[in-house]
């Protein structure tokens, strides 16, 4: 009976690794933001567009940084893919209007607080969003994150590892459970220092 006993908890910790080395690194951004989210805002109910808009509406708590690419050819594709993004996920899925007399409107206070938020990342040619190793987020330091390679980045002063992913692309993780290629090719357009040169 306890070999019995054994094998099974053998096998359920087999399965449970198993499991854990299945997670893409996608999986492991949403779970991690989820966990991080629930416990600043000491509640289990969130939806992805609450936990979207808290992590961008807090970035340092979060460990992250929205950021310009360093080649302006890049930036007008990047925008155009973005604003996609905002309006197929967004505005569509949750019927997001801006009117004259109401500003910005919807059936849902946090698409519309979320909405407002990439407009601004938008018309502010902030269209990555840099994803700090040894965060919230990230806990460790893989190479590679979501096809971004580890690089330095400037924060407060401060160099610190951190993947430079597309905006739009966290977006879709977020919104549509949806992760790009793992064929992409590495992103490498954000400066060291995550600006403009």
């Amino acid at each position: 009976m306890v070999k019995f006993t054994l094998d099974i908890i053998n096998e359920l910790r087999e399965a449970k690794r198993n499991e854990r080395l299945a997670l893409t690194d996608a999986d492991a951004l949403v779970n991690r933001a989820y966990e991080f989210v629930a416990i600043e805002l000491k509640t289990p109910q969130l939806t992805a567009v609450k936990v979207l808009r808290y992590i961008l509406e807090n970035p340092q708590r979060a460990g992250i940084k929205l950021t310009k690419p360093k080649s302006s050819e890049d930036l007008e594709s990047k925008k155009t893919e973005l604003d996609k993004v905002i309006h197929t996920y967004l505005m569509y899925r949750y019927g997001i209007e801006e009117t004259s007399d109401r500003g910005t409107v919807s059936k849902d206070p946090d698409a519309t607080a979320l909405y407002t938020l990439l407009r601004n990342a938008l018309d502010e040619d902030k269209v990555y969003v840099v994803l700090f190793a040894k965060s919230p987020l990230i806990p460790g330091t893989p190479k590679v994150f979501l096809g971004a390679p580890k690089n330095a980045y400037a924060e407060g002063g401060v160099k610190k590892f951190g993947y430079a992913v597309k905006l739009a692309k966290l977006v879709r993780i977020f919104l549509a459970g949806e992760e790009e290629s793992e064929n992409e090719e590495p992103t490498k357009e954000p400066s060291s220092n995550g600006e403009t040169p």
